[in-house]
């Protein structure tokens, strides 16, 4: 990562490659995953959400998959979560 990057990480006790814009994905068990640092929806279906994230796109596969919540810099998905992918 560039000076710059580290610097900003750094002063704000944050890890590197979110300073940077990468995105952050937490699971939570097979039921919720919240995905922060996000550019547009690219796909939402029952099955299929799939995010723009700029450098990678991020896809949540399940059942019954429905955004329960999102803004301009998170989106948070609830159903069964059969898996996560980057791409």
């Amino acid at each position: 990562m560039g000076k710059w990057i580290d610097s900003i990480s750094e002063r704000f006790d944050l890890p590197a490659s979110v300073a940077a814009g990468s995105p952050k994905i937490t699971i939570h068990g097979r039921t919720s995953v919240l995905i922060e640092n996000h550019r547009s929806l690219l796909v939402y279906t029952q099955e299929i959400v799939s995010l723009d994230c700029g450098s990678v796109t991020v896809t949540v596969r399940g059942d019954e998959l429905q955004l329960r919540a999102m803004d301009k810099r998170a989106f948070y998905v609830t159903g069964t979560i059969f898996g996560v992918d980057t791409e």
